[in-house]
């Protein structure tokens, strides 16, 4: 099928019906067809990029990263499959691809990658490097779009019932930046949270990384330690119910 999709003499009908057959064969003519500069090829590649299947989104995707020519057009296609797919490496592809085409991305591209940077927050496991990476292409100050994806990501991990080991909380790799990054409002704001938990979910297991990163040594958290320590010893509801489960 490559072959014959790049000698471009396949009409449209059977094409057409070749791509309506399972999602296999629209996989298989995704990746090409981003490579073909033709009007039937733009058209049938942008509807395979918003394909139901994510087998065939990725094929589009693998499309526009291996492809020798790129458009905005075809970086916003790859944005939004990134977003849609809430996958940190799809993103980073696409946001590769920007960067070595030397394109730069316009402020409603900016916002579709912090978009599809934020679905990321939901992720059972993280891949630290790519995050960072992302993260610093699409926000150059990086402080505002990464506590708004650490917040999100302390409001999904507070939903959670699964086991640590089977779902990451915060990445090791954040402490860095959350620490040159980081302000006295963003500190207070985590005391707060954490003020207000029970102590029971990954999201407060999180937040004592974060608490611990962005200054272990401020009063306000001495003296959180302070109360905590005086709180009556009683079981986390989660874990005890967890406990009893196994």
């Amino acid at each position: 099928m490559w072959r014959l999709l790049a000698t471009e003499t396949l009409d449209e009908p059977t094409l057409t019906r070749w791509l309506a057959h399972d999602e296999q064969t629209r996989a298989l003519a995704a990746t090409p067809l981003a490579e073909i500069d033709s009007e039937m090829a733009t058209r049938l590649f942008r509807q395979l990029a918003g394909d139901e299947s994510e087998l065939v989104r990725r094929a589009a995707l693998n499309g526009l990263r291996y492809g020798s020519a790129t458009a905005e057009w075809k970086i916003r296609l790859g944005l939004e499959i990134a977003r849609d797919l809430g996958d940190i490496d799809a993103l980073e592809t696409v946001l590769l691809v920007a960067e070595n085409a030397n394109f730069a991305l316009a402020p409603d591209l900016i916002a579709i990658a912090r978009d599809a940077f934020l679905t990321t927050a939901h992720a059972e496991r993280l891949r630290d490097y790519q995050l960072v990476s992302a993260l610093q292409k699409i926000d150059p100050d990086q402080h505002d779009l990464l506590f708004d994806w650490i917040w999100a990501r302390l409001e999904w991990l507070a939903e959670e019932s699964k086991l640590a080991w089977t779902i990451d909380t915060l990445p090791d790799t954040l402490c860095v930046l959350i620490r040159e990054v980081g302000t006295t409002d963003d500190l207070s704001d985590a005391l707060r949270r954490f003020s207000d938990s029970e102590l029971d979910t990954l999201a407060d297991e999180a937040l004592v990384d974060l608490l611990q990163w962005l200054d272990p040594g401020a009063d306000a958290l001495t003296r959180l330690h302070g109360r905590q320590l005086r709180r009556p010893a009683t079981p986390p509801p989660r874990r005890a119910a967890v406990a009893a489960e196994t």
